[in-house]
């Protein structure tokens, strides 16, 4: 559920991996680990993602019934 949230959201804002990676200072290997769910992230590393994509941290830990306009506070980014 965690990496589908963070793809969603990375997608929804324009982003690729590579640059969440950049944003947040996750390796783009540990971020493809947590998308494709064989790892998951820390407490810390959530607070890094969601960061990164301008979503609060319950972004990605909520089943997809919340979508990113529940929390459009950010600016897409490529």
């Amino acid at each position: 559920m965690i990496g589908e949230r963070i793809v969603l959201g990375r997608k929804l804002r324009g982003m690729s991996r590579k640059r969440l990676s950049e944003r947040s200072g996750i390796s783009y290997r540990k971020l493809w680990l947590f998308e494709q769910e064989v790892s998951i992230p820390t407490s810390e590393e959530l607070s890094k993602i969601a960061s990164a994509l301008y979503v609060p941290v319950e972004f990605l830990l909520r089943p997809n019934t919340v979508s990113l306009s529940d929390f459009n506070s950010g600016k897409g980014e490529g």
